[in-house]
């Protein structure tokens, strides 16, 4: 049942159009990506490099071989090698998602890591400005034992004002950080 341009729909008709649209969102996806989204560079204190190798373009070599669509650099409380994944990224078919790795405190557990991703144009400057937002210090750049005290709602409160998402990370490593999920649900 068709109307005339301009005239009010019914609410079957409106129900008919709106289930069609939903009808058609469940059709196969045609493409799937592969993605890891921790990746660790030099920026990250620990970080195993190999000695006369310009890791960002060997990063960038290493995601194609392993078939890599997405990959998203992830250092513990730095930013400051995404802008090198990112130039060596470019003319690839990789998409690099900027992001950072925090260690935090949640529920009586200091070891809850979060993984903070950012929108694709986000650089360098801009997660360390998050990091300085959030109160990482300046010393504890690169730090895997640094343990954020900013309360964790503040954090993810400056995440979503930067666009970003939190996902936790390796929460089923030990019994101290499964006791956090139900935790982590209601934040």
């Amino acid at each position: 049942m068709s109307t005339k341009k301009g005239e009010p729909r019914s609410s079957n008709e409106k129900a008919k159009a709106l289930s069609d649209k939903v009808v058609k969102s469940r059709a196969p996806r045609r493409k799937s990506y592969t993605l890891d989204l921790r990746i660790h560079s030099p920026a990250s204190l620990g970080y195993l490099g190999i000695d006369g190798i310009d890791t960002a373009p060997a990063m960038v070599r290493l995601a194609k071989v392993k078939g890599l669509d997405v990959i998203a650099v992830t250092d513990f409380h730095s930013g400051d090698f995404i802008d090198r994944v990112v130039a060596a990224a470019e003319g690839t078919k990789l998409t690099v998602l900027p992001g950072v790795s925090l260690r935090c405190r949640l529920a009586g557990c200091d070891d809850v890591v979060i993984i903070c991703l950012f929108p694709e144009n986000y650089r360098s400057q801009q997660v360390n400005t998050f990091l300085r937002e959030v109160g990482v210090p300046t010393s504890q750049l690169g730090r895997e034992d640094y343990i954020l005290d900013t309360p964790f709602g503040a954090i993810l409160s400056v995440i979503e004002a930067h666009q970003g998402i939190a996902i936790p990370s390796r929460m089923d490593k030990t019994p101290h950080r499964m006791n956090v999920i139900p935790v982590l649900v209601r934040e």
